[in-house]
């Protein structure tokens, strides 16, 4: 797989394209269907065999499954500041 530049900008401006072609777009369910079948049609419109595409369909499903585990992990949280830190031992 490719070296991808996410960002936040990026994935605000593609969703803006979505939204201007079809409203409903701001529902992110509706965006992620026109994501997916943006995906298909690319992927079918490649000059490759049934089989390839299928493979390759799957390990796109395994990548957007990976980061979708890695958006969930939940996040560590920072002390306060100001917070004492150490390790308490009833006495």
């Amino acid at each position: 797989m490719a070296d991808l530049k996410l960002s936040q900008q990026l994935i605000d401006n593609i969703q803006q394209v979505l939204i201007q072609a079809d409203p409903e777009a701001q529902a992110p369910t509706v965006s992620l269907q026109y994501l997916s079948a943006i995906t298909g049609i690319l992927l079918g419109s490649q000059n490759i065999a049934k089989e390839q595409k299928d493979e390759y369909l799957d390990e796109l499903h395994a990548f957007s499954k990976h980061v979708l585990d890695d958006v969930c992990k939940p996040k560590p949280m920072a002390p306060a500041a100001g917070n004492a830190f150490g390790t308490w031992k009833p006495s």
